[in-house]
């Protein structure tokens, strides 16, 4: 059974806004806006040495992990400002480091009463993964280790996300357009 997923239209008629990861609320929004899509992930009950991140896969395949992922990773900086990283998987577990080559334009971050929100701009044909229907996400949600993304921590498989509070590579494929 795939997990049940609330859709909400946004301003404007191309929004869309899913919670792909129910057990910890990880929203994700996103827009079309020409060659581009507008993306912003946001989770709650988070604090300074946290991250939390996106990763746009290949066509969704079970078990795939972080295989074949251009991933954004967003966290709080020491100056409060925020940074999002750009990273690439091209093996199913362990640090994504591999060369990215996604893009990313008009980075936002926020951290507002416990709730982390990262917000940015991304070409349709940029990175390893263009955006296309029946595309898999990943999402996660770790600790910082002197200031940088770490290990998220491990979930059980739970096709209904009910339970996945670290991370989720079952996410239903994704309709962008």
């Amino acid at each position: 059974m795939l997990p049940t997923l609330l859709t909400v239209a946004l301003v404007g008629a191309t929004g869309v806004k899913q919670i792909i990861g129910p057990a910890v609320s990880f929203t994700l929004e996103w827009s079309i806006i020409g060659s581009d899509m507008h993306t912003c992930i946001s989770a709650p009950n988070l604090n300074s040495s946290s991250y939390i991140a996106i990763g746009f896969s290949g066509t969704k395949v079970p078990s795939q992990g972080m295989m074949d992922s251009d991933i954004v990773a967003a966290y709080p900086t020491a100056d409060g400002k925020g940074a999002l990283t750009v990273l690439y998987s091209n093996t199913s577990a362990g640090y994504p480091g591999a060369t990215p080559t996604l893009t990313i334009s008009d980075p936002e971050f926020r951290l507002t009463d416990g709730t982390m929100q990262a917000c940015f701009a991304r070409s349709m044909t940029s990175g390893h993964n263009p955006i296309k229907n029946g595309q898999a996400v990943i999402w996660a949600i770790g600790p910082l280790a002197d200031g940088k993304p770490t290990y998220h921590g491990a979930d059980a498989h739970d096709p209904t996300g009910k339970t996945q509070t670290h991370r989720s590579d079952e996410v239903p494929a994704m309709k962008w357009m």
